[in-house]
């Protein structure tokens, strides 16, 4: 493959890395924190809603069921998230927090970049993409930053343990790990 194919999803990943770090340094690393669980938790969601969906057409109505569970607990999760994060926000108005807000935010957009590549990582192995997952694993598998990402996949993996805590059911394991 050639170069700019090979790298085309790095160099989108280094683009939208500029541009997160001119958002967060712009609003600070207290709203960068909030985007990251925001990108967490809208990662995890679409994942779920692709499971309930696939599953749906293939009448496996255990796994149904437990999508929606899931899709329930993580909506009582972000709602908590939200609850005890609005007295932090209050704190980035205290002198010593913005001092150190801007440049703490630039190192969070670097996180939040990673979260939104796993996301899509994960999306791309739960959507069946076709030649456009082909295509991207391969870059993937030729760009040795990329295919680190794809091999450290903490979504994934937190996706994978849950489903295998929940129940070590068959169906359970090929929910997740399909």
């Amino acid at each position: 493959m050639q170069w700019i194919t090979v790298n085309a999803p790095f160099l989108v990943m280094v683009v939208l890395m500029i541009v997160l770090m001119g958002l967060a340094f712009k609003n600070g690393a207290i709203k960068t924190i909030g985007g990251i669980v925001s990108a967490i938790v809208s990662s995890i969601l679409v994942i779920l809603i692709s499971f309930l969906v696939r599953e749906y057409f293939y009448n496996e109505k255990l796994v149904m069921v437990l999508t929606i569970v899931l899709l329930f607990l993580l909506a009582v999760a972000f709602m908590l998230f939200n609850t005890f994060f609005k007295p932090i926000k209050a704190l980035s108005n205290l002198t010593i927090v913005k001092i150190v807000d801007k440049p703490l935010g630039i190192l969070l957009a670097v996180c939040e970049t990673i979260v939104i590549i796993w996301g899509i990582y994960c999306i791309l192995n739960v959507m069946n993409g076709g030649a456009i997952e082909e295509w991207t694993m391969r870059c993937v598998q030729e760009n040795p930053i990329m295919k680190y990402l794809y091999d450290n996949n903490f979504i994934f993996n937190l996706m994978s343990g849950i489903g295998n805590k929940i129940m070590g059911h068959e169906i359970i394991a090929k929910w997740i790990l399909s």
